[in-house]
Parts: structure tokens; C-alpha cells; sequence
């Protein structure tokens, strides 16, 4: 009987061994999968974090090589605006061109030796206040064709009284927003107007207005350094937030 009770404790005993057991491997299995598990996680959440930072930086130094190529772009079109070659001889075109014919034709072929020169430049522009007309010269079935309007007066419009008032002389006139300038523009995919005024040295009276009508070829390859992928909306904006270009189809 003595012998009878020892196997059944012994088999008890036993069983619950086999059961502590088994729960003790169930139980290291489930704390060395949930490590594995959570080590995975947390190194997947760093390597995301890694990678959006990374995607952050880059993104910035792309935005801001953009901003600087855009800052010389201006800069180099305001340059390519001040007739620096002969200036004495144009503004003396520009006082005299009523009067003097050869003078209209010398500045006539100045407006196209300055869209001849540059594939940005859609048309060129050159406002007399005084006289109230403007030259305009643009490409005509690949021909360089020169027009004289008259009876203009452009004191009117916005772009001018800013140029007017403008302590650099210069006005850029974003065309996504602002179309309206009193010239006779045609053409697609226009990007800017760009105005210079030229002025009398002694008393500041405004003499002249060059302005171009600045395409977007320029700007496009500016913004190709920038990886726009499907859904990304671009803004182009001024100090002042004004829009120079978007690519959101509700402007």
C-alpha cells in the first residue's frame, strides 16, 4: 500500500513537473519572441526615423540650391536688362528716336540683338513715358519683327507705379498671378516680366522702361534639381509671399 502510494505521488509529481516544464518553455519562448519582436520593431522605427531625416535633409539642401540658383537667375536677367555696351549712344536714342529716324532704328535693332541672345527672353519691351508708346519686338514665324505702339499711358497700372517708386529701378512682375500690364503679350508658358526704368541722371525723370517677357525655360531647368514626385505641389515665392510659379492646378 506504502509501495502503491509513492508511485502515485512519484506520477503526480512528475506530471506536474512535465506541465511546469512546459509552461516555463512556453513561457521563455513568449518573452524571447516578444524581445526579438520588439527589438525588431524598434529598430525598424529608427531605421524609418533615419531615413525620413535623411529624406528631410536632403529635400532642404535641395530647396535651398533651387533658392540660390534662382537668387543668380535674377540677378543674371537684371544684369542682361541694363544696356551697359553703348549706353550713352541708347539714351541718347531714346531722348532723340521721335525726331530722328536712324535713332528709332537704332534702338529698334537693340531690342533684337537682346532677344537674339538669350532662348528665356519671349519678347522685349521698351516704354517711353514721355512720348506715351512702347517698341515691342518678339519672334514672328522665325523672324525677329518690331512694332511701335502709341497712345499708351501706363501710370495706371500697379507694376508701373512700384517700378516708379523702386529704389534698385527694377520691378519683377510674376505672370501666374499678375497678367495684366498694358502690353500686348502672346506666347505660352510665360513666367515673368521683368522691368527696368532708366532714368534722366540730374533730375530722376524717368526716360525709359525696358522690360522682358521672360518664358519659363530658365526656370525649368532651375527646378529640375528638385525630385517632384506624383502629388508634391511646388511654390515659388517672393520676400513679400507673392507666387512667381505653383504647379497647383487652382492657379
Amino acid at each position: 500500500m506504502v509501495y502503491l502510494l509513492k508511485i502515485m505521488l512519484f506520477n503526480t509529481i512528475n506530471k506536474f513537473s512535465e506541465r511546469l516544464v512546459n509552461k516555463l518553455i512556453f513561457l521563455f519562448a513568449f518573452i524571447i519572441i516578444t524581445i526579438v519582436l520588439s527589438l525588431t520593431f524598434i529598430s525598424y522605427k529608427i531605421i524609418q526615423n533615419d531615413t525620413v531625416k535623411n529624406l528631410i535633409a536632403n529635400d532642404l539642401n535641395n530647396l535651398v540650391l533651387v533658392n540660390k540658383n534662382f537668387e543668380k537667375y535674377f540677378i543674371d536677367i537684371g544684369k542682361y536688362s541694363f544696356p551697359l555696351t553703348n549706353y550713352d549712344n541708347f539714351m541718347n536714342a531714346v531722348v532723340n528716336e521721335s525726331g530722328d529716324y536712324t535713332q528709332s532704328i537704332y534702338l529698334e535693332n537693340c531690342l533684337k540683338n537682346l532677344i537674339s541672345q538669350r532662348k528665356d527672353i519671349n519678347s522685349v519691351f521698351l516704354y517711353l513715358p514721355k512720348e506715351k508708346k512702347y517698341y515691342f519686338v518678339e519672334y514672328n514665324n522665325f523672324d525677329l519683327t518690331v512694332k511701335i505702339f502709341y497712345n499708351q499711358d501706363f501710370s495706371k497700372f500697379a507694376w508701373y507705379r512700384k517700378l516708379n517708386s523702386s529704389t534698385t529701378n527694377t520691378y519683377i512682375q510674376p505672370l501666374v498671378t499678375d497678367k495684366e500690364n498694358g502690353y500686348s503679350i502672346s506666347g505660352r508658358n510665360l513666367f515673368i516680366m521683368y522691368h527696368r526704368i532708366l532714368r534722366n541722371i540730374s533730375n530722376r525723370e524717368p526716360l525709359a522702361v525696358i522690360s522682358l517677357c521672360i518664358n519659363s525655360v530658365g526656370k525649368n531647368e532651375i527646378l529640375n534639381d528638385i525630385p517632384i514626385k506624383h502629388g508634391d505641389h511646388t511654390l515659388l515665392l517672393d520676400e513679400g509671399n507673392r507666387i512667381f510659379y505653383t504647379n497647383i492646378p487652382s492657379y
